[in-house]
């Protein structure tokens, strides 16, 4: 089964609104080009998504049940979209923090992760300092990496700080 995403974001409109006039005036197309969209999606799915009448559209259960399997999926790929979109034009938003390395392997990677679930819109840096394990990557600064720092926590780890 194929479908696209202009296809559920017209389903989740078209859902949002319960009119068909009103989801085609917010995806800029006309309501006959939304009920093909529609009506593909239907034939795809292999059931109908609303029970519509000239007055009244109303989600049928399935459609009720496809609603609520994918709206966290969209509300991911809009968000994923619009921050890969205001990099893309350099308008990403940074937040770095700079810390010894103990705090940054034991107790920034759980926190920053849980910061992203809230504001994913933001990208991290970490930046860590010590008197001790420094070493340099030719550029004349020196730096080090946490042993123990967590990878998987979504941050990107810059180590540096100007050499003595």
């Amino acid at each position: 089964m194929e479908f696209t995403s202009r296809q559920l974001r017209a389903f989740h409109l078209v859902a949002h609104h319960c009119s068909f006039a009103r989801a085609a005036e917010a995806l800029f197309i006309t309501p006959s080009g939304l009920s093909v969209l529609i009506r593909e999606l239907e034939r795809q799915l292999g059931f109908r998504l609303f029970d519509r009448t000239t007055r009244h559209v109303m989600l049928t259960a399935h459609g009720s049940e496809l609603l609520v399997i994918t709206q966290p999926s969209l509300r991911t790929l809009n968000a994923a979209m619009s921050r890969i979109e205001q990099a893309a034009k350099g308008r990403a938003k940074w937040i770095s923090v700079g810390t010894t390395p103990w705090v940054a392997a034991h107790v920034l990677p759980p926190a920053i992760k849980e910061f992203r679930e809230h504001r994913p819109d933001l990208y991290s840096t970490l930046r860590c300092w010590s008197r001790h394990d420094r070493a340099t990557d030719g550029s004349g600064k020196t730096g080090f990496r946490p042993r123990h720092f967590q990878e998987n926590a979504g941050v990107d780890a810059c180590h540096s700080f100007a050499s003595r």
